[in-house]
């Protein structure tokens, strides 16, 4: 897949997230599946959609990653930010999308196929094309995780959300 097969598909998984999201009750915010286990609120998972691909993939393609500990980068749940509002996490979402947009508009053809990076949590390099498209399987991870919160509130959502139809 070259890059702009790449934005054709994250454009709609970008589609697909925000259509989610606009299920999500604004009063469940503070919800979570269990106590247990390090779940995430959905205000939490809200907030770490937009964070998941085009900031991401911005990093991978500048080499520039903030100083993280261990601990930060697999940080617990209740460490996490949360979106103060369903409408904060789709204008945050829509930036997050025109972001991916202009970064593979601006990346070469030689760059996306050849440059070899890594990323902090893996030392080992793979080619920056599988790692942009590891941060859209990032967001697609997320994606699927807000259709099983939507699923377990008993809001009607079906295969045709999860895919954005």
């Amino acid at each position: 897949m070259d890059r702009h097969g790449l934005k054709e598909y994250a454009n709609q998984v970008y589609k697909a997230t925000a259509c989610l999201m606009q299920l999500v009750p604004e009063d469940k915010l503070s919800w979570k599946p269990s106590e247990t286990n390090n779940w995430m609120t959905l205000g939490q998972l809200l907030h770490h959609l937009p964070e998941s691909t085009g900031m991401c993939m911005k990093m991978f393609i500048e080499d520039a990653w903030p100083e993280f500990s261990e601990d930060e980068m697999m940080a617990s749940a209740e460490k996490m930010a949360t979106a103060k509002s369903v409408q904060e996490a789709l204008d945050q979402l829509e930036k997050d999308r025109k972001l991916m947009v202009e970064l593979l508009d601006g990346l070469s053809d030689e760059d996306y196929t050849s440059r070899m990076v890594a990323a902090p949590w893996c030392s080992t390099p793979f080619p920056l094309w599988a790692q942009l498209l590891g941060m859209v399987e990032h967001q697609i991870n997320h994606k699927m995780m807000l259709f099983t919160y939507l699923k377990l509130l008993d809001i009607p959502v079906h295969t045709g959300h999860l895919y954005g139809v």
